[in-house]
């Protein structure tokens, strides 16, 4: 009785299993295809990060907020809530004393900048800054950032 039910419970594992891996792989098939590297692109990107780092700077919300994906805006949902979050954990993008545009790549999900920083404080940062480039108008907006300390790294 008891291997009779643990019999039933692996089968119907591996078909829960089996329908993860059918429905996953159907999603693949329409997903959307890999974006394009765009290599007349960089002028227009390196625009949006410098836009809205000079924003930080002066302290103008509204102008570092629209240079956010929409995306990026569903999650922080006012300038006010969007300017916290880069207070408590990208404040060495508040004006920096040095930005260095270091290497634009792309990898399966789109652009990403490289850029140096040198915060106030003198320390040495890497921000790599996701773009994703928008259906509606064809803009660049800043889908993403990550920030690491310079370690070994020239900024």
């Amino acid at each position: 009785m008891v291997a009779n039910a643990q019999r039933k419970k692996s089968v119907f594992l591996l078909v829960l299993l089996t329908g993860f891996l059918f429905i996953f792989s159907i999603a693949r098939l329409h997903a959307e295809p890999e974006p394009e590297p765009d290599p007349d692109a960089e002028p227009e990107i390196r625009y949006v990060i410098e836009t809205q780092l000079e924003a930080f700077a002066r302290g103008d919300a509204a102008t570092a907020y629209a240079q956010a994906a929409p995306s990026i805006q569903a999650i922080f949902p006012s300038e006010q809530i969007f300017m916290i979050m880069v207070y408590s954990g990208y404040y060495a993008l508040i004006g920096p004393k040095r930005v260095d545009f270091l290497e634009l790549y792309w990898d399966n999900e789109g652009a990403v900048y490289r850029v140096g920083i040198e915060s106030t404080n003198g320390k040495r940062w890497v921000a790599l800054y996701r773009m994703s480039k928008q259906q509606e108008d064809a803009t660049w907006k800043i889908s993403g950032c990550q920030l690491f300390p310079a370690i070994g790294e020239s900024v």
